[in-house]
């Protein structure tokens, strides 16, 4: 499952994983070392818009219980996608950051199902947070940046616009909706059609908007009810100062 995600830390190369990085003698001589194998194989632009997708979800989606922090606080570069089967038989979480990859999976051996609710955001994103917010506050590990995309975006090559969630159009996002996209120059999204969005809210919100037609009725109605209430009370009080008066 980390197989493929070397890439996004080395996005011009194809990485072929190893398990054993390297063994030492009694003595701390090392006896047995292998050498990395990196073949070219994707234009690191491509790959910079796949790591900041990555990194959106762990900001804004269910990977949020991934976030870790560094020392001072601020969230670090990172990203990742959660994975849940189907009757809760096995979750996962494959996180990145500039440095490193990690894959954690969680299920029974025999694979039966965990309890309803284990998912990869509720049980593996939590557990790599810790394993890698531990590395962090014992100073282990410090986490860098993912260069080769801000290299990009410094250069003009890739650019970041703020764009609705809700129809991917730039301008103006309503409440809630806002997102920050990267973009290769020349494919950023257009301005918003206002047309286009309120067809879209139109079709969204159509049954909504017959409900609220229906409670606006039945207010009226609520309303004209309590008129002639009140009238029927005043005509009450004038029949009996009437009759007072006799």
């Amino acid at each position: 499952m980390s197989w493929p995600l070397p890439t996004y830390l080395f996005p011009t190369e194809d990485i072929n994983p190893i398990f054993i990085t390297k063994i030492l003698n009694r003595e701390g001589h090392i006896i047995y070392e292998p050498s990395v194998k990196m073949e070219k194989n994707f234009k690191s632009t491509d790959v910079s818009l796949i790591v900041h997708m990555m990194k959106g979800v762990v900001a804004n989606g269910s990977e949020k219980t991934a976030k870790v922090k560094d020392r001072k606080g601020n969230p670090i570069e990172q990203g990742g996608k959660t994975g849940t089967t189907n009757d809760f038989k096995s979750a996962w979480y494959a996180g990145i950051t500039p440095e490193h990859v990690t894959t954690l999976y969680i299920g029974y051996d025999d694979n039966s199902p965990m309890p309803a609710g284990s998912t990869g955001g509720s049980l593996a994103a939590p557990l790599w947070r810790k394993y890698y917010q531990k590395m962090i506050d014992k100073d282990v590990y410090k986490p860098g940046k993912f260069k080769f995309m801000e290299d990009h975006i410094r250069k003009g090559e890739l650019v970041l616009v703020d764009i609705d969630s809700r129809t991917g159009f730039a301008g103006e996002p309503t409440i809630g909706s806002r997102r920050t996209g990267l973009f290769k120059r020349g494919n950023e999204p257009k301005e918003e059609d206002r047309g286009h969005l309120l067809r879209l809210k139109k079709f969204f919100r159509e049954d909504t908007e017959i409900l609220d037609e229906e409670i606006e009725d039945a207010d009226a109605e609520l309303l004209a009810e309590d008129i002639e209430d009140a009238d029927i009370e005043i005509l009450d009080e004038e029949i009996l100062e009437e009759e007072n008066k006799k």
